[in-house]
């Protein structure tokens, strides 16, 4: 299968901004600069800036450590579904800044209040304390949304890449802690420690298409970041495909390209959730690669036509579930 050619076109402007450097190559410290220069790459651009009814900025705390929280509230009034946003980033770099933009669309497309996170990053905070941070975020969502409009009833946990692994994992864990959550997204995650592939059910990374990413190097530096060996990978709240107790989990949105060499970990995921008697819904789209949603706020002239579908698919979805 071959990546579609406007795709193909914003990944080699991406090449372009970063020098003919991958974050793998850097330090966390340059990836995260790196990473701050390339995800302002269209933020001058109104076009990108959804308008929404309200932006509150708080500030929670885990383990002694604060986090940055930003609440978007969209111009729909009344009790409103709430998603809690776990971004991307290797689980090294991104923050509540990097993803404004995609909190803003899902805001305004799905008529949900976002809870927008800055969890704590690896390697600084390594496994589990970026889950336990998530997890955190979640309790104080339920605790505090309803004075934002929020529904504690109705909150939902969506991250993309590493944040989607957080979300599983998060779901996970907060079904096994009797947190009831309405539902769980999960966008192109990295759902299973690359030493643990054949175990989990799914491709080693030396049978994978990795042309278009995320690429062997980049992944394991991810994973070492964030768990720093294969044992601690292997833990199922890293490695969510090993779980073994999933009948309590909530119901599930999982999506990715199909060009992302997460793909199958996700479409496993939804498997697993399936045979435990979870609903789950798994939206995989051809021709797509790793970060499509991003084309969802992407002026026109600069993004995937193909992507930018897929994207308002997804988060029309995202919003079936919300309300369901």
């Amino acid at each position: 299968m071959e990546c579609d050619e406007e795709l193909l076109a914003h990944l080699a402007q991406q090449a372009k901004i970063m020098e003919g450097r991958w974050f793998y190559e850097m330090t966390p410290e340059d990836a995260r600069a790196a990473y701050a220069k390339l995800s302002s790459w269209h933020r001058g651009d109104p076009a990108t800036k959804r308008p929404v009814g309200e932006i509150v900025d708080e500030v929670i705390h885990y383990g002694g450590e604060p986090m940055r929280v930003r609440v978007y509230k969209p111009a729909k009034t009344g009790r409103l579904p709430v998603v809690v946003y776990f971004h991307g980033g290797g689980w090294v770099f991104g923050n509540i800044d990097s993803y404004d933009e995609m909190a803003r669309l899902i805001c305004a497309e799905c008529d949900v209040v976002v809870v927008n996170v800055d969890y704590l990053l690896a390697p600084e905070h390594r496994f589990p304390e970026p889950l336990l941070s998530c997890v955190e975020s979640v309790a104080w969502t339920k605790q505090n949304i309803d004075a934002f409009g929020g529904d504690p009833d109705a909150v939902l946990v969506m991250g993309d890449s590493a944040g989607g692994n957080l979300s599983a994992a998060t779901a996970l864990e907060c079904a096994h802690r009797n947190i009831e959550l309405a539902g769980q997204v999960v966008l192109y995650g990295p759902l299973v420690h690359m030493d643990s592939a054949s175990k989990a059910g799914v491709s080693e990374w030396s049978e994978r298409d990795q042309r278009f990413g995320p690429t062997f190097d980049s992944t394991a530096w991810y994973w070492g970041h964030y768990v720093g060996d294969a044992e601690r990978g292997a833990d199922p709240r890293a490695s969510v495909l090993l779980e073994t107790d999933m009948a309590s989990a909530p119901p599930a949105l999982i999506a990715a390209g199909m060009l992302d060499t997460f793909c199958q970990e996700c479409v496993a995921y939804g498997r697993a959730l399936a045979d435990n008697g979870v609903k789950v819904q798994v939206s995989e789209y051809p021709r797509l690669t790793h970060g499509y949603t991003s084309h969802g706020y992407m002026p026109p002239n600069n993004r995937s036509q193909l992507a930018y579908t897929a994207s308002m698919e997804t988060l029309a979805n995202v919003r079936t579930l919300a309300y369901s």
